[in-house]
């Protein structure tokens, strides 16, 4: 009797359990009713838009980019900034990245106020500087240049690889403090391949040793940036200095009637017949409806075999090329008097 009691009560247990599996009517929620609310937002990429600074042509200076960088979910928006710099500015000419490649995100931290950012080994790579200097070094043994000569060119490619990583420092630092500039930025790279990040010393980014930089945090740097409205006194002032293969590339490729500009060596020629440029000032530039630059307009000042020759209000044509305002050879050459 005992016996079929106890089957009777197993018989009505499993069926119980059984009509309690297959009852669609239960809730899980009603086990975990302290469960939050789930983020609507959980999951899903956002774009923001974002201020890149990048190298201005060979210049030692920034120009800023507006990019839509995308930030994935769970990610930090600083860790898709940093990756979006270290892709390089492959679209925008003109511009030029200034991070290694290989270079890659170790870590990123926040920690009052300060951003701590661990790139890899790589960004202290100098694999593109060696090869300058074994160019430098078979050149001098075929009695290219003289000894003075090749120490010269060896000093001016040591601090042109120096520049370029304090640059790329400063592209780091401006871009996400400009991003953020309640915080500032201080740079860390894992030397050995640990995991561990190290501060720079001055002297691997050819500084002297000052308050704020580059071991501790720093703000933005304003003094390396340059803006759209810069190029054209720039240009000018690398032709007052002799310099004009510097000039030559911020004049666009292209002339208003589609004819190309010269070639440097003609460019040299006839920026030299033109006269020495003692002087120049930019005092305006002529935008469209759009804000699209159209031209400036400038006082400029030659001496040409003694004689002054100041040409007021001169407009020097610009044309947009890639990410950057150029000018325009043909109708600048033009305005300035020249052939």
């Amino acid at each position: 009797m005992r016996k079929r009691l106890m089957g009777a009560c197993c018989i009505l247990l499993c069926m119980l359990l059984l009509s309690g599996c297959m009852n669609p009517n239960i809730r899980e929620d009603e086990i975990r009713s302290d469960l939050p609310a789930l983020d609507p937002q959980a999951g899903v990429a956002k774009n923001i838009d974002v201020t890149c600074y990048y190298q201005l042509l060979r210049e030692p200076y920034l120009y800023g980019m507006t990019r839509a960088v995308e930030v994935h979910a769970n990610e930090r928006a600083e860790h898709a900034i940093v990756n979006m710099l270290l892709e390089g500015a492959q679209a925008f000419g003109g511009l030029n990245g200034l991070f290694p490649a290989g270079t890659s995100i170790v870590d990123i931290t926040m920690d009052d106020g300060i951003l701590y950012v661990t790139l890899s080994k790589e960004f202290m790579d100098e694999s593109a500087l060696r090869r300058t200097l074994n160019e430098l070094e078979n050149a001098w043994e075929q009695k290219r240049y003289t000894q003075t000569e090749y120490d010269a060119l060896v000093q001016k490619a040591e601090q042109s690889a120096l520049a370029d990583r304090r640059l790329a420092l400063y592209s780091l630092v401006n871009t996400l403090t400009g991003y953020n500039d309640d915080m500032r930025v201080l740079l860390l790279v894992d030397k050995s391949g640990t995991g561990v990040g190290e501060r720079l010393s001055p002297a691997v980014l050819g500084m002297e040793e000052q308050s704020g930089e580059p071991g501790e945090p720093m703000p933005f740097v304003q003094d390396v940036v340059k803006a759209e409205d810069d190029l054209v006194p720039m240009a000018l002032s690398h032709i007052q200095a002799g310099d004009y293969a510097a000039a030559y590339a911020l004049f666009a490729d292209e002339n208003g009637d589609n004819t190309p500009k010269p070639e440097i060596d003609e460019f040299e020629r006839a920026m030299r017949a033109l006269g020495s440029l003692q002087s120049f000032t930019v005092n305006s530039y002529m935008r469209d409806a759009d804000g699209e630059l159209l031209y400036a307009s400038a006082d400029i000042a030659f001496i040409d075999g003694g004689n002054e020759n100041v040409r007021r209000g001169c407009h020097l044509t610009v044309r947009k090329q890639g990410a950057l305002y150029m000018l325009d050879y043909a109708s600048c050459i033009a305005a300035l008097g020249g052939q």
